[in-house]
């Protein structure tokens, strides 16, 4: 763990109230950190959310008490109550929280349990306590509480204010049952909480906004989808995608429409967007026939179902596969034809129609993001390792790059014990290796010829088995830094047309080094990934989430090969 800072940022409002000028007077300025105290804790903020009540403060128009703090080192007000983070240092004393543990903060830091009494007004974050829009903060360790495992830092850090405010009125009031119905009004964080909360305990929920009122969380007709042009001819790579309109049909029989919250994105969607991608050259046009929308891998929630659903309700997280009709058994060329961001409509959505047996739940410790990386990469590094030739402790591995598969294999081997080796190109990814406890990295640009140390770091004996995804520009290689009659698991290439030997030489090796190429993985497989990830706790790498207007700079990035993991669209 590193050691704990002296001074962090954080946005204040100046010390002197006077020249306060609503939310455009906040600075980002330094703010003092001291070490925890007897029974505090130090907290790393990676989120905060942001409520009406900032403005008001800001502006000096919110009610209730006037004193404002002016922050832990006396240099102005550090607004919102709302934020999530990690524990990174404890004082004297605490035993509930350890280094590590993913908290979020309550809104009095003082109000534990009982009926209100206005001295909890004192105690307020972002008011009459320092707030939360902080990169450190020092915490009593009574005022913290522990973030639900699914969710990530950005949306625990709007339980704190929001979320609680609707809890209050429907359910610590008057409980909330199936019997009623439920009105909320406006379309903010409140609200929007409140009408998530009674749909789950059942109740009939209607929304009033200003133009309407509406049956809230029923499905849309329309959505926005990143498309390519139905006229094949003229795309023009990913530069072609387009923000436009996608029909929504309500689900059928045996269907269910998913609230798409993110998608990760894959090599294959820039080859396919080249018109370079292997394989069945047929194209979807999508579910209304205006166009290709990319993206094997989403994840999001159940908001609708079909007749005769009864595996999924309404609200639960589910992730895609890569193949919609590939459930078990060898792989045969026909489950090709519905494979997703291809020949069957993609992820990069809002909303998507599933078929009932082509989704998977969530292990329950993964946000969306993470989960959105699961039904390709995952698996793809899944397949080879734990189906065709298991690992285990007493393995060695190689796996080639820093890519999603590459990253994925490595973690899923090192929780089975295995000895990983790793190539990358960079220092920095290097260190990123060695942090997920990978035992050897080796930088290719250093060691053009990384085969050789291959062998010196096996005592000449080789690994087992190599994740190869560099084709033709790292096979022979790859052959080169296996034991005799080990595995390469061919996956991707990347690596140029060069095929870094002899062929003569690739030839001579194929006959002892089995070689062979996989398609991704079925149902069956992925489940078992699932159980697997969620049996270690393994949360996948994320190098960058983009915003759902940024789906080019994401591509782009892509094609730059400075990812180490998996780069997300966020869709909301």
């Amino acid at each position: 763990m590193a050691s704990i800072p002296t001074v962090a940022q954080a946005w204040r409002l100046p010390v002197d109230r006077s020249s306060w000028n609503g939310h455009k007077s906040l600075q980002l300025r330094e703010v003092k950190i001291s070490p925890p105290k007897q029974g505090e804790v130090l907290v790393k903020l990676h989120a905060a959310a942001l409520n009406f009540r900032d403005i008001l403060i800001s502006r000096e128009t919110y009610v209730g008490p006037t004193e404002r703090s002016t922050g832990p080192d006396g240099q102005g007000l550090i607004l919102t109550c709302d934020g999530a983070g990690e524990v990174v240092a404890l004082g004297e004393g605490v035993t509930q929280w350890k280094k590590g543990d993913c908290v979020h903060s309550l809104f009095y830091e003082t109000w534990f349990d009982g009926p209100f009494e206005s001295k909890y007004m004192y105690h307020t974050l972002g008011g009459t306590s320092p707030g939360c829009l902080s990169q450190y903060r020092v915490f009593t360790a009574e005022s913290l509480l522990s973030i639900p495992p699914y969710l990530s830092y950005e949306e625990a850090s709007t339980i704190p204010c929001a979320a609680l405010t609707a809890w209050h009125a429907l359910f610590e009031k008057r409980p909330t049952t199936d019997k009623l119905t439920v009105l909320v009004l406006g379309n903010g964080g409140v609200s929007v909480f409140g009408a998530q909360l009674a749909k789950a305990a059942g109740a009939r929920v209607i929304a009033g906004t200003r133009t309407n009122v509406i049956i809230y969380l029923s499905f849309p007709t329309v959505a926005q989808a990143w498309r390519l042009p139905v006229d094949r001819s003229s795309w023009n790579t990913h530069k072609s995608l387009e923000l436009r309109e996608v029909k929504i049909s309500p689900p059928k029989k045996g269907e269910v429409l998913v609230k798409v919250h993110a998608a990760a994105l894959n090599y294959r969607d820039i080859l396919i967007s080249h018109e370079k991608y292997p394989g069945i050259q047929e194209r979807t046009t999508g579910p209304d026939g205006q166009g290709l929308i990319l993206t094997s891998d989403g994840a999001g929630e159940v908001i609708a179902l079909g007749e005769g659903v009864t595996q999924w309700k309404t609200g639960d997280r589910v992730h895609s596969l890569f193949y919609e009709t590939w459930f078990d058994g060898p792989y045969e060329p026909k489950y090709m034809q519905r494979a997703l961001g291809a020949s069957a409509s993609g992820c990069l959505t809002q909303y998507r129609i599933f078929t009932t047996e082509s989704l998977l739940p969530i292990p329950p410790h993964l946000s969306y993001e993470e989960a959105s990386t699961i039904p390709c990469a995952a698996l793809t590094a899944w397949h080879p390792f734990f189906e065709k030739q298991p690992v285990n402790n007493q393995s060695t591995v190689l796996v080639l790059g820093s890519g999603g598969v590459s990253v994925f294999g490595a973690q899923l081997c090192k929780a089975a014990g295995a000895r990983v080796i790793a190539t990358t190109s960079s220092q920095v990814k290097a260190e990123r290796y060695r942090w997920l406890g990978v035992d050897e990295v080796i930088n290719y640009r250093e060691f053009p010829q990384w085969s050789v140390k291959v062998k010196e770091l096996t005592e000449g004996h080789g690994v087992e088995q190599v994740l190869e995804v560099g084709g033709q520009g790292t096979l022979v290689q790859s052959v080169r830094s296996v034991k005799p009659n080990g595995y390469v698991h061919m996956i991707g290439a990347v690596a140029g047309n060069t095929p870094g030997g002899g062929l003569a030489e690739l030839g001579g090796a194929i006959v002892s080094t089995p070689v062979s190429g996989h398609m991704v993985g079925s149902k069956a497989m992925c489940e078992r990934l699932d159980k697997f990830i969620t049996e270690h706790k393994i949360k996948p790498v994320i190098d960058r989430v983009f915003g759902w207007n940024e789906v080019i700079e994401a591509f782009d990035y892509q094609l730059g090969g400075g990812h180490f993991g998996k780069i997300v669209v966020k869709t909301d």
